[in-house]
């Protein structure tokens, strides 16, 4: 394939930057859905074993090929010098904009009305304990008012985490990527005082249907850069989030816990870190110490869906149902559809006894995430708690294809029916 210029050519060109790394798989498919959008494409590959460089190549791209050199800012801004276009898009070979929105950006770019523009990266996700998540369906604000169009662009995924991130921007020297990891474009177009605008553009993000092992990897691979960022950033308490972000996906809990602390010390008053700081405690097997850091942070931030979704999970982790079960009430009083609530309250109702209230709770979990198998799991043990033993035991098989290696439901079914 090769790359076209668009039948209706604007005069200010458009270039498509990328760093890649065996991305085989997606390479292809990618540039051909994008190349027509745009003048160019420049892929900076760094070090595929895959392919991926040739495949870039056969789609019509300009492929570079560098040793990583240990930061993503680094490599995006060998993408950019090679870029000869008046505008420049940054995106990554996971990541997908719609037609109309490619549309979109073209016109902005020929307005020229600002110099950098907002787009929304939108990362699909099953994991609705993710903080920020919300349901890939349903008639949410954020969402486009065809919910059938929603649901293909979710590839099957069940919900999202929005971000916002300058991805288009005017070929200029002065706006460059800054960080090791979590590379950001703001901070050189605020210091060079330019012009930044929202977009209305969403970028479709699909990094968990890669392979488990990919992601292991480079988790591991965000870790050490992000441990690096932050101990050279020792003021910087976004570094330090982001630090204790690549902790928690690497299951290292306690190092999370440690890395949000900082990140509060220095931005007491950002909610996000104190909801992490205690999902973290919580995980770390420290539910009596997330709690107190909950309660703290309630009394000096007021009372928020988030922070009450993670502090009534803290108190039913350390064993206190009805005080866990009246903070969840109160979060879901805020945010009707909060999932990860709604499940957690399940489970808060079952050990009170209320089993008819925790199938009431697992339903309003099921509706906001139909593929979270605590849901499924919870629901069986109310149900058998009912006396509705056949209908536990298919509740049981859901929750274990939705998650075969969850030992609970494992066991849960192996009681019931002898199987697993």
């Amino acid at each position: 394939m090769i790359i076209a210029h668009p039948v209706n050519a604007v005069s200010r060109r458009l270039s498509l930057c990328m760093i890649v790394r065996d991305e085989a798989e997606w390479i292809e498919p990618f540039l051909e859905h994008h190349a027509p959008n745009v003048d160019e494409a420049v892929v900076v590959d760094t070090g595929s074993s895959d392919g991926t460089d040739a495949a870039a190549e056969r789609a019509g791209a300009r492929v570079v090929r560098i040793k990583w050199p240990n930061s993503f800012a680094a490599a995006r801004n060998m993408a950019l010098a090679e870029a000869t276009g008046d505008w420049i898009l940054t995106l990554d070979a996971d990541e997908w904009i719609t037609d109309d929105d490619m549309a979109a950006l073209r016109r902005l770019a020929e307005e020229g009305n600002a110099d950098a523009f907002v787009l929304t990266t939108r990362t699909y996700t099953d994991d609705s304990q993710i903080v920020g998540w919300a349901p890939a369906h349903g008639a949410e604000p954020a969402h486009s008012p065809e919910p059938a169009q929603d649901a293909a662009l979710a590839r099957g995924l069940a919900g999202y985490i929005d971000v916002p991130l300058i991805r288009l921007h005017r070929n200029d020297p002065r706006i460059l990527f800054e960080g090791e990891i979590h590379e950001l474009l703001a901070p050189s177009v605020d210091r060079a005082g330019l012009i930044t605008a929202p977009s209305g553009v969403i970028i479709h993000h699909y990094k968990e249907l890669k392979p488990a092992g990919s992601a292991r990897e480079k988790n591991r691979r965000y870790l050490e850069l992000s441990r690096a960022k932050a101990q050279r950033l020792q003021t910087d308490a976004h570094a330090f989030e982001e630090w204790g972000q690549a902790a928690f996906e690497c299951g290292e809990f306690a190092v999370a816990a440690e890395a949000f602390a900082r990140a509060i010390g220095l931005a007491p008053g950002v909610e996000k870190y104190a909801v992490e700081h205690g999902l973290a405690l919580t995980r770390a097997g420290r539910a009596p110490e997330a709690a107190a850091a909950y309660e703290q942070a309630l009394s000096r931030l007021g009372e928020t869906a988030e922070l009450l979704a993670g502090y009534g999970e803290s108190l039913l982790t350390a064993r206190r149902p009805a005080e866990a079960a009246a903070a969840l009430r109160r979060c879901l009083s805020l945010q009707s559809n909060h999932p990860r609530a709604a499940v957690n309250l399940s489970a808060a109702l079952i050990d009170l006894g209320d089993l008819p209230g925790a199938l009431q709770a697992c339903e309003c979990a099921r509706q906001a995430n139909p593929k979270d198998d605590l849901v499924f799991l919870n629901a069986a043990i109310a149900m058998q708690g009912l006396g509705r033993t056949t209908e536990a035991i298919e509740t049981l098989r859901q929750a274990l294809a939705l998650n075969p290696n969850r030992s609970q439901t494992k066991e849960a079914l192996r009681r019931l029916t002898g199987e697993g």
